[in-house]
């Protein structure tokens, strides 16, 4: 069965000698709206990998800012922050999350990948509290995702 779209598109035939021009016509235009649309929302896009040794020192302070507001949101009382600990001390080895973060042009955080968590809502708020935080604009150039290994305080 055929996609809806192409059943409003003109059929070629005897009497319609121009319906595939007419239908390319239409299938350009529709296209072209389409990839305008998706392109308005800037989304930050993985790219190639750069150590931190290798990385310029604007890099290293922003990832550096991040790691510090990405940990201080783990640590806050706020109360998916304190489930996300109980659920983590669980079976931590003390080894930190590793996470990659891609953050927009604005600083907000718009992904957060990391190794799945042994308990489901564990992993869903985690990937909660790393989307919250605004970190400020990255270097222009900065490569991303960002690699980070945090560090939580089961204690608290």
């Amino acid at each position: 069965m055929r996609p809806e779209i192409f059943s409003l598109l003109p059929v070629a035939g005897p009497a319609r000698p121009h319906a595939h021009a007419c239908s390319r016509i239409v299938l350009a235009t529709f296209t072209l709206l389409l990839s305008l649309t998706c392109d308005f929302a800037p989304v930050a896009r993985a790219q190639s990998y750069r150590s931190s040794a290798e990385a310029p020192k604007a890099w290293n302070d922003y990832a550096s800012d991040l790691r510090r507001r990405c940990e201080a949101m783990l640590h806050s009382d706020d109360a998916a922050a304190s489930r996300l600990r109980a659920a983590v001390a669980k079976y931590d080895t003390g080894t930190g999350l590793l996470v990659s973060l891609w953050v927009a042009p604005s600083g907000q955080v718009q992904n957060a990948v990391f190794a799945g968590l042994p308990d489901a809502d564990a992993s869903a708020e985690l990937k909660t509290l790393l989307t919250r935080i605004v970190a400020g604009s990255p270097p222009s150039d900065l490569l991303q995702p960002i690699r980070l290994r945090l560090t939580l305080d089961k204690s608290k």
